[in-house]
């Protein structure tokens, strides 16, 4: 995590994804043969995700670091940009989980990860034909420690970080549950728990899309958090598939 953001100083925010979404194209290219040769078992699916995930923290920082230079290099823009890079990624969380279970019933677990692949390699294409409008920001020397020094030093971005701490962990039971739930609650297929995915990822465009206020208001922060408690809750305790799916998209909000 807090290593990732240095190495993308250090490298380049451009080249750090481009090695990452190598690494990730040939990582599920690999599993997708063994896959289709049967030969993918449940320790080499596991080193696969892990690896994946790995590849993914360490693209996120440069991501981040990237889409503002896309823009001009005015405040205005730079938010749209951010807004928009977020709308997309709940847009393909809410779209993605719900063709999947359409691909693996018609073609294969396999096929997946091809697509997966191709994904990369042509996410790897747009970087290295890629012009930005602004000036990347970079340090010559960066270190863990001043990232921590900074956050340390404004009550703001702790609470801030905290809160992104709380709603992650908040979520983790639509991932993490949804395939249980789905088996052993509503005795349906596993492979059911991806809409459990797609109503997240909806709830979080639809939330993206609401009016938002200029400024900032710790009840309102609470009020959320309250809410995707309870959203949660009734997720896990839910007697109908449906309601599930509602509170998925609630938590999403």
């Amino acid at each position: 995590g807090p290593w990732a953001s240095v190495l993308a100083n250090r490298i380049g925010a451009r080249q750090t994804l481009i090695l990452t979404q190598m690494a990730s194209a040939l990582i599920t290219a690999t599993m997708a043969v063994l896959q289709l040769t049967n030969s993918l078992s449940q320790p080499l699916l596991f080193t696969g995700a892990f690896l994946v995930g790995l590849m993914f923290t360490l693209a996120l920082p440069a991501q981040s670091a990237l889409i503002p230079a896309l823009v001009p290099d005015n405040m205005a823009d730079t938010k749209a940009a951010v807004v928009m890079n977020s709308v997309a990624y709940n847009a393909g969380r809410m779209v993605a989980p719900a063709c999947t279970v359409l691909i693996v019933m018609a073609a294969g677990f396999w096929f997946v990860f091809v697509l997966n692949a191709v994904t990369f390699t042509i996410f790897v294409g747009v970087l290295r034909g890629l012009r930005t409008v602004s000036a990347i920001p970079h340090l010559e020397k960066s270190r863990v420690r001043d990232g921590l020094y900074v956050a340390l030093g404004d009550r703001r971005i702790v609470i801030l970080l905290l809160v992104v701490a709380a709603v992650t962990l908040a979520e983790d039971p639509v991932l993490v549950l949804g395939p249980g739930l789905a088996r052993h609650g509503f005795h349906l297929s596993f492979d059911y728990s991806g809409y459990f995915l797609c109503a997240l990822g909806a709830g979080s465009v639809i939330s993206s899309m609401l009016p938002r206020r200029n400024s900032t208001s710790s009840r309102r922060a609470a009020a959320a958090l309250g809410a995707l408690g309870i959203s949660i809750v009734t997720f896990a305790l839910a007697p109908w598939m449906w309601l599930s799916l509602a509170a998925a998209a609630g938590a999403g909000l």
